[in-house]
């Protein structure tokens, strides 16, 4: 049974919510659009015969919206959590996914060949050289690697966007730093083919995005401890003024970055 966190903050109506969260912290995230999962699986000419490994896969959202474009998926992720968040997912959307804990420098050679290995949120966290070096051992000739991340458009979403950013970095410890895709690949047998980028504005409540905070692994409830709430309300305030009812306009961009393996 996962923990359970519960959250009392003060409101600006000055009513106290609770919040129940089991951990589930990605549903809060930005979601990938699903435009995006087609135009890929069309640029890399997937089909059911092809074989996906996710890396990271976290709570399955990358792995799950290329379940209709490929024959089998395989997750891989080091925290149990997220895993059981994913298998859950799985069984609810009746989904076949084989995943394993681990890291990538831990996947066993009898998983070759792998068609398209597929990395979201994850880049950040891999250990380039041992990973790099995996993919060489697994994936096919001609196969392809995605580097993807779907995130809020700060320059389009407004003022609260950049606020909502500085205010969790004035929070955030050992800030992780992304590599470009092409600089995590360069030396690789994999040559970059081309990238894909889909934008979706929509309405997001306040205390949506407070939560989505509790997902970035530098904010996590593990890290920020009894500073939790006073990082919450901080973020909510950042955020509130430029609210209507509660909800902000958000504009989310997801794109990647596509390589294929020569030969």
């Amino acid at each position: 049974m996962q923990p359970t966190l519960i959250i009392m903050t003060n409101h600006m109506s000055g009513h106290f919510l609770r919040h129940h969260i089991e951990g589930q912290y990605w549903q809060y995230r930005e979601p990938y659009l699903p435009k995006f999962f087609s135009s890929a699986a069309e640029a890399m000419g997937l089909s059911h015969a092809h074989r996906l490994l996710d890396i990271g896969c976290g709570g399955g959202a990358v792995a799950f919206g290329f379940a209709p474009f490929v024959g089998s998926i395989i997750g891989v992720d080091i925290d149990e959590r997220a895993l059981a968040v994913a298998r859950t997912e799985a069984e609810r959307s009746n989904l076949k996914v084989d995943f394993i804990r681990g890291g990538p420098e831990d996947l066993p050679d009898h998983l070759a060949p792998i068609d398209v290995v597929t990395i979201g949120r994850a880049l950040a966290y891999l250990p380039r050289e041992a990973t790099l070096a995996r993919f060489e051992r697994l994936v096919s000739p001609g196969g392809h690697v995605l580097i993807c991340e779907t995130t809020t458009h700060d320059g389009l979403s407004g003022s609260w966007a950049v606020a909502y950013r500085l205010t969790r970095r004035r929070w955030a410890k050992d800030q992780p730093r992304f590599p470009r895709p092409q600089v995590f690949m360069d030396g690789s047998p994999f040559l970059f083919k081309t990238a894909v980028a889909m934008r979706r504005s929509r309405q997001v409540s306040v205390e949506d995005l407070v939560l989505r905070t509790l997902a970035f692994a530098p904010t996590t409830p593990d890290i920020l401890g009894p500073k939790t709430e006073a990082f919450l309300q901080d973020v909510r305030d950042a955020i509130s003024p430029d609210a209507v009812d509660g909800m902000l306009t958000e504009v989310i961009q997801t794109s990647g970055s596509i390589f294929q393996r020569k030969g």
